[in-house]
């Protein structure tokens, strides 16, 4: 399991974040937080966030570390997404990630050379196109954008059975963007 980056663990107190990060800009439940996916055209079936027991989600929006979530269960941490947006000209002099220059921005070849064929690779399509590798017994999902890496998620690695479901959902295809939906089928 991956289970830790720039300095923040998987199973870390709410308490230790905060201390280390700051306090969250804003607190959602697990349904506010599934219907802003939804709303922004994504599949929460999908993520393995969604097949975890957080029950809230407290987003970042200056930290330290370029941390946009995380994904909490009661008093700990249970899921962290960092993110390349916004912190673009901090992330050029302080570089954060993986070995193999498997950092947010390099190049999306770079996942590979650090974690070798992902067990799943897929597009998302909503607020933005993504192509995310899922190193699902690792407890980490690479997003790509442009050939560039986006987003690190970390995660508690989802049970066989869990990832069995995640598996059959990433195959099948992602349901369109609200934006693009035509009129239901009587």
């Amino acid at each position: 399991m991956v289970g830790a980056l720039g300095g923040l663990e998987i199973g870390m107190s709410v308490a230790e974040l905060v201390r280390k990060v700051g306090a969250p800009a804003s607190v959602s439940s697990r349904e506010d937080e599934q219907a802003k996916w939804m709303d922004a055209g994504y599949d929460p079936g999908r993520s393995p966030f969604f097949s975890s027991d957080f029950r809230e989600v407290l987003s970042f929006s200056e930290p330290p570390v370029p941390l946009f979530k995380a994904f909490v269960s009661g008093d700990r941490v249970i899921g962290l997404k960092f993110t390349f947006y916004g912190a673009e000209e901090a992330l050029s002099s302080a570089p954060l990630g993986f070995d193999h220059g498997c950092v947010l921005g390099a190049l999306g070849a770079s996942a590979v050379r650090a974690f070798g064929e992902p067990e799943a690779r897929h597009l998302e399509s909503g607020a933005s196109r993504l192509e995310k590798l899922e190193y699902f017994d690792r407890g980490l999902s690479i997003a790509i954008e442009d050939g560039k890496i986006v987003v690190f998620d970390l995660y508690v690695p989802p049970s066989a059975i869990e990832k069995r479901r995640l598996l059959e959902r990433i195959r099948r295809p992602a349901p369109r963007p609200a934006s693009e939906s035509v009129a239901p089928s009587p």
